[in-house]
């Protein structure tokens, strides 16, 4: 799929790990990463909303290092997974293993209270933890035949296909599939001689 923006990453996975892994795309000259920077790396959580919003200060530096490592294990263990093989879980359970939560009553003076878990973000690696999560969960849960390749041609963007019939084949069908319709529809004109 063709990036129109240099700062717009793709959400169209129908799954957080996917989309994590799909930060870095394309081949040769078209080779996009959003991952250039630590902010970077925060700005891409915030926008898939894995951090929270409560305005907290959260611990950034040294977080492009560890999103490119974690993402590359990403990739590896859901190939991995795809074609029936085994990949190490050991980092994975690592980045699981920095869950530390506390129970914390909100009180507003114009609402009732309420019992919220806090995550505590006390390392860089802390700020993965739900790209860990979503990966773990959709290596041990999801039918891997439904992660899919795109079906464009210099697209290399994954996706979870969670349509009914089970039969997506494009990243986004405003984009790779319509450039695959309009391909077909010229090759069969010229075949027709039209």
């Amino acid at each position: 799929m063709e990036d129109d923006s240099a700062d717009a990453p793709f959400f169209i996975a129908d799954n957080l790990a996917l989309d994590f892994i799909n930060s870095a795309y394309g081949v040769g000259a078209d080779a996009r990463d959003h991952f250039d920077s630590d902010e970077a790396v925060a700005a891409w959580l915030t926008k898939a909303n894995a951090l929270p919003g409560d305005g907290r200060i959260l611990p950034t530096q040294g977080l492009r290092a560890l999103a490119v490592d974690f993402r590359d294990l990403a990739r590896g263990m859901v190939q991995q997974r795809r074609i029936g093989g085994w990949a190490d879980p050991s980092p994975l359970n690592g980045v699981l293993a920095l869950r530390q939560t506390h129970a914390q009553l909100r009180w507003p003076s114009d609402s009732p209270p309420a019992l919220e878990h806090v995550q505590i973000y006390d390392r860089p690696a802390s700020l993965l933890l739900p790209i860990a999560e979503a990966l773990a969960q959709l290596l041990a849960d999801a039918d891997m035949s439904r992660v899919r390749e795109c079906g464009g041609d210099a697209c290399t963007l994954i996706f979870l296909d969670t349509t009914r019939s089970h039969r997506r084949r494009w990243c986004d069908m405003a984009q790779c599939g319509n450039r695959a319709k309009v391909s077909s529809f010229r090759t069969r004109q010229k075949a027709t001689g039209a």
